[in-house]
């Protein structure tokens, strides 16, 4: 009894400092750089990944609206609505119903995704791994580690570990709510049972009618959830659990060859969850796939979001040291034929073989392949330190030493755009104060020309629409930006002042007069003039 509190307690110590250094980390940047605005700019609220994090808040906004159908912010013409990002809308309803700004629920739900996330790796790595120094080393592994991206960027080679958010636990939660969500679902579901619980027995057994029926839910649920917040993660899902029902299946059949194929799927608890997610996820995805095929705005963007893998030498760079202790750590796995460590060796195998399909959005599916890869990792670290404690410690000290600056090199770079005010992280306060201009005095359809960086704004901050602000989700985005520059150059041709006849209030604020005196301005009606800003509204006679 008392070796059994003793090992909770160390678990609970553990897994507490681990989150409680997590949580600064991932939390402290964001109020310093809300605070070193002072009062000539206005912090946007992201520090990794600016263009994606204010697409969000763009459709929070469209939430916050009384929207439940999305509509492109960042293209003039928007076409009908589609039931995407739900989990966003959702938060922007979020947001009007308990009278929170869009930034704070944003970054709230972000922190309680990223516990979740948390909370769910851990009890991941306690059903996989063999060991309580085991598990504990894979989660603080899962949790800080990266590449050697830091090694890299020295030489001026910029590398997926310092900006594929979704791969990698730390930089989800750095970065905005749904990843780490996702990744909370996505691991939750993939994590085995042990065939011993009392819960997975009644389930196999089916004698708990009432039990059977809120598992079938709970998964259902979380399928569906998942589908909404992060549809590549279906697809894993469905890929690894796939893979394990066919080796479950597999060794039933040399353990029993009269066994039938079917009786063995019938007795399998994780060939229920995989049937309780293709009901439950693969629904929402094919209703994704039937939208942006025939809903022509978004085939447009469908189109041009392409999101290629990087090339393989960039992939080793990423996931090194891990990715070569994964290699003697699968080996270790594969002989032990441990049944729980199973999800780890398919995980590596369907992401790797997902990454480098001939597919657009092949880096998508990068999405938490450092789980299994520390996973492994972990293991292959035991088996090459081969039970000498020294030379364990030695292994663990150079690998964290190797794996942790990466990350560090993340934050330096948010602690250098917060010292510099950097243009794509900080409004001016008279921009700030003419997007609330924006916001309460022009009709929710208008639509705003404005520079490109610009652009990236005011969806996320007043909810109009611009004719430029994304490179996918602005329609044409190469020609549209192209047009908006000449215009503010003074360089337009007469294609690109037909573009004002789509626009309904053009913003002329410090970054506009960086490209020109936006001389096409001339005999507009200005609407607003403070800060530094004007706002002019387009009369007919303009168009």
């Amino acid at each position: 009894m008392y070796n059994k509190s003793m090992h909770i307690r160390r678990d609970a110590c553990f897994f507490f400092l681990i989150t409680g250094v997590f949580f600064i980390l991932i939390t402290l940047p964001y109020l310093w750089a809300a605070q070193a605005a002072g009062q000539n700019f206005d912090f946007g609220g992201m520090l990794l990944n600016p263009m994606d994090g204010n697409s969000y808040l763009a459709k929070m906004y469209q939430g916050w609206q009384g929207n439940w159908q999305f509509r492109l912010p960042f293209t003039a013409d928007p076409g009908e609505g589609a039931y995407l990002f739900l989990y966003y809308l959702m938060l922007g309803h979020l947001a009007r119903l308990d009278g929170l700004s869009l930034l704070l629920t944003f970054h709230l739900a972000r922190l309680g995704a990223s516990l979740l996330m948390l909370l769910a790796l851990w009890r991941f790595y306690v059903r996989v791994m063999p060991s309580p120094d085991l598990y504990r080393l894979a989660f603080a592994l899962t949790v800080f580690g990266s590449g050697l991206g830091w090694l890299a960027i020295s030489f001026g080679i910029l590398t997926s570990d310092l900006w594929v958010a979704e791969a990698y636990p730390f930089l989800s939660a750095y970065a905005n709510p749904h990843f780490p969500l996702g990744l909370a679902m996505l691991v939750w579901l993939l994590t085995p049972q042990i065939e011993t619980d009392k819960f997975v027995k009644e389930q196999l057994s089916g004698h708990n009618f009432r039990h059977s029926i809120i598992f079938r839910m709970i998964y259902l649920l979380a399928a569906f959830a998942l589908g909404i917040v992060m549809p590549f993660g279906v697809i894993v899902a469905v890929l690894v659990l796939g893979g394990v029902v066919v080796w479950e299946v597999l060794g039933m059949q040399l353990a029993d060859r009269g066994s039938m194929v079917i009786a063995s799927l019938w007795r399998s608890f994780t060939a229920r969850k995989l049937f309780l997610l293709i009901i439950g996820g693969v629904t929402v995805l094919a209703y994704d796939l039937w939208v942006t095929a025939t809903n022509p705005v978004l085939k447009g963007w469908h189109a041009q979001n392409l999101t290629p893998s990087p090339p393989f030498w960039d992939f080793l760079l990423s996931f090194a040291p891990i990715i070569v202790l994964a290699l003697p750590g699968a080996w270790s796995a594969w002989r032990s034929q441990r049944a729980q460590q199973n999800v780890l060796l398919v995980w590596f195998a369907v992401g790797v073989m997902l990454l480098y399909l001939p597919f657009g959005l092949q880096r998508r599916f990068m999405l938490g392949l450092a789980i299994p890869f520390a996973g492994l990792a972990a293991l292959g670290l035991q088996a090459l330190a081969r039970g000498n404690k020294r030379r364990t410690l030695a292994m663990i000290v150079w690998l964290f030493l190797l794996v942790l600056p990466t990350n560090l090199v993340v934050l330096m770079t948010s602690v250098h755009g917060v010292l510099t005010h950097a243009p794509l992280l900080y409004l001016g306060r008279g921009e700030a104060q003419a997007l609330e201009w924006l916001a309460k005095n022009t009709p929710e359809e208008a639509v705003i020309l404005a520079a490109t960086d610009t652009g990236m704004f005011i969806p996320a901050h007043s909810g109009r629409r611009v004719v430029y602000g994304h490179p996918f989700e602005t329609l044409a985005a190469r020609e549209r930006a192209a047009m908006v520059n000449r215009l503010f150059q003074g360089a337009a041709t007469h294609k690109d002042l037909e573009l004002l006849q789509e626009v309904d209030y053009v913003f002329v604020g410090p970054r506009e007069r960086a490209w020109g005196e936006a001389a096409f301005t001339g005999g507009m009606v200005v609407v607003y003039q403070a800060g530094g800003v004007t706002v002019y509204q387009v009369g007919e006679g303009n168009e």
